[in-house]
């Protein structure tokens, strides 16, 4: 498989955790600028640090469904999914499985795909799904510790509607480490799962947003690749 069929969707998968290192460092989004403009509720208040929120983030590690996303960039949108232990990631006619222990990647679809079994236990298509699927949990526990350097950060909570879907939204404010602006993430009520998240400077300039724009729950079907792999070539 060329190399441009995996390396090219990477950054795009990598934004939750650059969000969180976005929290860390205190740069983040102003509540108006990360939403991208979609339409959410306003009802705001004010809620622990941590608490309930990272509860709701842990429990997207065991959430089996699949979420399409879009985000800020004009190069399309990608689709994460888990089921039963197994993942799925992909963008266009690329695709990253996790299956049994295996990594295997595929271009294409139906008969016409074109897969490969990566050589060893890689977990690539699984750390991409668990930093949608309860990456954040980390945070939000962190910021629940009062011995943690995260503990100075204020959050709110409010709740919003994405992909149809009731959402919690969790946002931190940079405020404690002398910048301005805030980190919004917005989560499942069900499952945990992430539905948006964004971040922006203070002064407004967006550093990055995603946001779901279908959820269901994953079968099987989902996480099995469309072709028998082979092994890689050279390998």
């Amino acid at each position: 498989m060329a190399a441009g069929g995996t390396v090219r969707p990477m950054r795009r998968y990598l934004v939750p955790a650059l969000l969180l290192v976005l929290a860390a460092c205190g740069g983040s989004a102003s509540s108006d600028a990360d939403d991208g403009g979609a339409a959410r509720s306003t009802t705001t208040t004010a809620a622990p640090a941590g608490g309930g929120f990272g509860a709701l983030a842990a429990r997207g590690r065991e959430a089996e469904v699949r979420i399409t996303y879009r985000s800020g960039g004009a190069d399309g949108e990608f689709t994460v999914a888990r089921y039963r232990g197994d993942t799925f990631v992909s963008f266009g006619n690329d695709a990253t499985y996790g299956v049994d222990g295996a990594t295997i990647t595929c271009q294409g679809s139906g008969r016409d795909a074109l897969c490969f079994e990566l050589p060893g236990d890689t977990g690539l298509a699984s750390a991409i799904v668990e930093s949608f699927f309860g990456g954040f949990a980390v945070l939000f526990d962190a910021v629940d510790d009062a011995g943690s350097r995260f503990a100075a950060l204020e959050a709110s909570t409010e709740p919003a509607t994405i992909a149809g879907r009731d959402a919690e939204c969790a946002v931190l404010s940079a405020d404690a480490f002398g910048s301005s602006g805030n980190v919004r993430v917005c989560l499942d009520r069900e499952t945990g799962a992430l539905l948006r998240a964004g971040a922006a400077t203070g002064s407004g300039e967006r550093l990055g947003l995603i946001e779901a724009t279908s959820f269901r729950s994953a079968t099987a079907d989902d996480v099995t690749p469309p072709a028998s792999p082979q092994p890689m070539p050279g390998v």
